[in-house]
């Protein structure tokens, strides 16, 4: 079942901790812009004092301005979502069943499969396995849903047919 805090452990992660580029662009580009401010603040000359100062506090600005507007604007979104798909309440929007060959993913109107060597990747987190047919699509599986195994049973499943490509970030 999906519920709200399932959906923005799930969206958290998908945007903030699978991927070392997203953090990059996160902190790497207001502390770029941040410097760029102080270099022109600093060694602005005596000829274009006004406008050194002026790029430098516009620099400085966007490095502040620029991540507290990125992260409203996801917050925002994922509410929007939570809402549109009514997660207020828990939803079942799939039902996913793994066997020996992949995953197999089915609700009301379709069903779909992912072999094991074509599956992108998969993770452990503390509640929830998330398993990604490709890299854009994901199935959250919560291990309190779990039936016919134990999380660990399905954990070690899923090391043993994913190899490198299932990570462990349960710590």
């Amino acid at each position: 079942m999906i519920d709200e805090k399932v959906f923005w452990g799930f969206s958290n992660f998908n945007t903030f901790g699978m991927s070392v580029r997203n953090w990059a662009l996160a902190v790497g580009f207001p502390v770029f812009m941040i410097a760029m401010g102080i270099i022109n603040i600093t060694i602005r000359g005596k000829a274009s004092a006004d406008s050194g100062l002026v790029l430098g506090l516009a620099f400085i600005a966007l490095g502040i301005f620029y991540p507290i507007s990125y992260y409203m604007y996801y917050k925002k979104t994922i509410r929007e979502q939570i809402k549109k798909f009514n997660l207020s309440t828990p939803q079942n929007f799939y039902t996913c069943t793994l066997d020996a060959e992949g995953l197999n993913v089915a609700n009301a109107d379709s069903s779909a499969a992912c072999s094991f060597e074509k599956m992108w990747r998969g993770y452990a987190v503390k509640e929830y396995v998330y398993l990604f047919a490709t890299k854009k699509r994901g199935f959250i599986l919560p291990l309190a849903d779990v039936e016919g195994a134990t999380p660990e049973e399905l954990i070690a499943f899923l090391k043993q047919h994913l190899g490198k490509r299932f990570f462990d970030k349960r710590k």
